[in-house]
């Protein structure tokens, strides 16, 4: 009779891993009849998997001769699969944190809203209130680890916002902004101004030919007035957001980062997986626009 802990070499696990990589998830688990992870993901890499899948096929790499084991052979669990990956010297994650009612605005929401949704509307739908912003996608950016993200009617969630950001604690003075004009720039604006947008667009620079560069006097980065437009048209086909108004968000925010997947948050992210490939790609990206000359203004006008 089969059993995980008949998997005796780590090998099997990384090529199990590497055959995740080749195919995609979805195609992965469709491939061998998993279902996504609800609890338990494997960290191999920078990367985030389904760990029971994983498992499941890395027996049939160590045992060619029976083949993969199926969903319905094995049990997964911290007593079962998370076990045996642990003693081959892998990290698995513990289940994530369950979070109260008072988040299923942002992470059960009733609807998502479109780009132009949230332009094009009159009157516009985001509140001139300060609150939290959840980021669901229909098309993940190419190398994000999906594993562990929640899922909601085929849309992703990746990244969590606030407007306003936390006051200074030296007692300066407080930010005025507010859910609709920072989701609104997020929307429209350009990525000197728009943590989200960088992300993004470093994320496609190959796929959409995006490039940061230094604008205007030198001081700002921005993909230029083309480069925009095309991460503006993507974010229009792929980016949906929703919202919950709220007094101090960033009490929220801290808690949603503490207890979900969120791959594309940087800030009080440091446990997740991808937070180094990610500050690495971004760090990279800012120094090459360093290096390069200044646009000029004429090539400016959106930006």
């Amino acid at each position: 009779m089969a059993r995980l802990s008949d998997i005796k070499n780590r090998e099997s696990v990384v090529k199990a891993v590497e055959e995740c990589d080749h195919l995609g998830r979805q195609n992965f688990l469709a491939k061998y009849g998993f279902r996504p992870a609800k609890n338990y993901l494997l960290e191999v890499g920078g990367g985030l998997y389904d760990s029971k899948a994983i498992a499941g096929v890395a027996y049939g790499y160590e045992h060619p001769e029976q083949g993969p084991l199926i969903s319905s052979e094995f049990s997964g669990g911290e007593r079962s699969v998370a076990a045996v990956l642990r003693n081959l010297g892998f990290k698995v994650t513990p289940p994530p944190r369950v979070l109260g009612a008072k988040y299923d605005a942002l992470l059960r929401p009733g609807r998502v809203w479109s780009r132009d949704e949230v332009l094009l509307s009159e009157p516009c739908p985001v509140p001139t209130r300060s609150g939290v912003y959840a980021w669901f996608f229909k098309e993940v950016p190419p190398g994000v680890p999906d594993a562990g993200c929640l899922v909601r009617d085929g849309l992703t969630l990746l990244y969590v916002g606030i407007s306003p950001k936390e006051p200074p604690r030296n007692g300066g003075p407080p930010s005025n902004e507010t859910l609709r004009k920072r989701i609104c720039f997020h929307f429209r604006g350009n990525a000197e101004g728009s943590t989200l947008r960088l992300t993004i667009g470093c994320l496609l620079a190959s796929e959409l030919g995006l490039e940061l560069r230094r604008v205007g006097s030198g001081h700002r980065r921005t993909f230029c007035h083309d480069g925009e437009d095309k991460l503006s048209d993507w974010m229009k086909q792929n980016a949906f957001v929703t919202w919950m108004a709220v007094d101090k968000p960033w009490e929220f925010e801290r808690r949603l980062i503490k207890s979900l997947w969120l791959p594309l948050n940087l800030a009080d992210n440091g446990r997740h997986p991808f937070y180094q490939t990610l500050k690495e790609l971004r760090k990279k990206a800012r120094a090459r626009a360093d290096s390069l000359g200044v646009v000029s203004d004429e090539l400016l006008e959106s930006t």
